[in-house]
């Protein structure tokens, strides 16, 4: 909760395995971070608008505090939150089993 408003705020993790030593990895981590990070706000925003439904479980976590007890329709508010979104991506060396 910020500014008395609700947002959505996932920090996401990937780890990506590779064995090619040619590429720039700090570039091909940047652009992977790019593209995951709009696929992420494409899914967020299917999820709001055409779907209308929390999918996320943001309302069963915030089941017990107040902003979620004055709303009558959860998914109706869920509609209306910003999502923030952070994406880490680091590449790493892959290794034989």
């Amino acid at each position: 909760i910020e500014n008395n408003k609700l947002n959505i705020k996932m920090d996401i993790n990937a780890y990506i395995e590779s064995n090619d030593n040619n590429i720039s990895q700090k570039e091909i981590e940047k652009e992977l971070g790019k593209q995951i990070t709009k696929e992420i706000y494409s899914f967020i925003n299917i999820t709001q608008k055409k779907f209308k439904v929390d999918i996320f479980g943001y309302g069963f976590n915030l089941n017990n505090r107040k902003i979620k007890n004055n709303h009558t329709n959860w998914n109706d508010y869920f509609m209306n939150l910003s999502p923030n979104v952070k994406i880490n991506v680091q590449i790493k060396e892959m290794t034989e089993d």
